[in-house]
């Protein structure tokens, strides 16, 4: 297992990223606007806003956060800048599997994901079948924010009336375009949680 709360930035892998971003945008001295739905933990929205950031929390999905975000930049003259669906950002979020293979002492067999939008699971799943095809990627999903199996299962991105809120970074009710289409080619199996 990789902790990602140990990295220098704290939080969780997907949240660094966020982070990561507004790290660099504080220190650039750019004005940006974060979009979180009003289920994230206060102490995530609450450090980017220490950085600089005007958080606004929209909705109970991650899905009604980003089309906010999306519709401010466009009114604003914004860059939106994508967390999870775009090849840069998954091929960042593929250096976790690079650590893995790295760190492994011996032959590896699967690696379980957690996944709410796919970015992490499609950058992991990316490298490692690049340099060991035989090592199985497996989905981890609650089962009330399934999105990524039932997309899987049925062969196109579904999108869930409802998702549940028992955590937050997986709570999305349509994963997304790029991840799912990566996604669909590289993992191997699912695994669904009762909250």
């Amino acid at each position: 297992m990789k902790l990602e709360n140990m990295m220098m930035m704290g939080g969780w892998f997907v949240n660094n990223v966020d982070k990561s971003t507004n790290i660099h945008l504080s220190k650039s001295c750019m004005p940006h606007l974060r979009a979180n739905s009003t289920l994230t933990f206060i102490n995530q929205w609450q450090s980017v806003k220490k950085l600089g950031a005007t958080v606004v929390l929209v909705g109970d999905a991650y899905d009604k956060a980003q089309a906010y975000a999306k519709k401010r930049a466009i009114e604003e003259g914004r860059t939106f800048i994508p967390p999870f669906d775009h090849l840069d950002v998954i091929m960042g979020q593929g250096t976790v599997g690079m650590e893995v293979m790295r760190q492994m002492k011996g032959p590896l067999k699967a690696i379980f994901v957690p996944v709410g939008c796919g970015g992490l699971i499609a950058g992991i799943a990316a490298y490692v079948k690049r340099v060991a095809p035989e090592v199985k990627i497996i989905v981890v999903e609650p089962s009330d924010a399934n999105a990524m199996a039932l997309s899987l299962h049925h062969g196109q991105r579904v999108i869930l009336d409802k998702v549940g809120s028992f955590a937050d970074g997986v709570a999305v009710k349509e994963v997304g375009e790029e991840t799912f289409r990566l996604c669909k080619e590289l993992v191997d199996g699912v695994v669904l949680v009762k909250p």
